[in-house]
């Protein structure tokens, strides 16, 4: 008898989006980095609500970004945690 496989769960920790709406998103050559927590010029912060912190990374653990653009394919990837870095995870 095999054990079934763990559910994955998915959680959002923190979503922005532009302040005027999807198609005045800047290009993402424009943005050049996003720091977790901080929404860049242009932006706003959507969840968690009220501008409340989004909860901290913790080392170690896999997490996933999506970023959707107006001109441009989204960017998706995972990453992890490791000292102060964010590092790439290649599945």
């Amino acid at each position: 008898m095999s054990e079934a496989a763990p559910e994955t769960l998915w959680e959002t920790l923190w979503e922005i989006e532009p302040i005027d709406g999807y198609q005045s998103g800047r290009k993402i050559e424009d943005i050049a980095s996003v720091q977790y927590g901080v929404p860049p010029a242009g932006y706003r912060q959507c969840y968690p609500p009220k501008a409340a912190a989004p909860n901290v990374l913790v080392k170690g653990n896999k997490y996933e970004y999506w970023f959707d653009t107006a001109h441009a394919p989204h960017a998706r990837n995972c990453f992890i945690i490791r000292g102060s870095r964010a590092v790439e995870v290649v599945d």
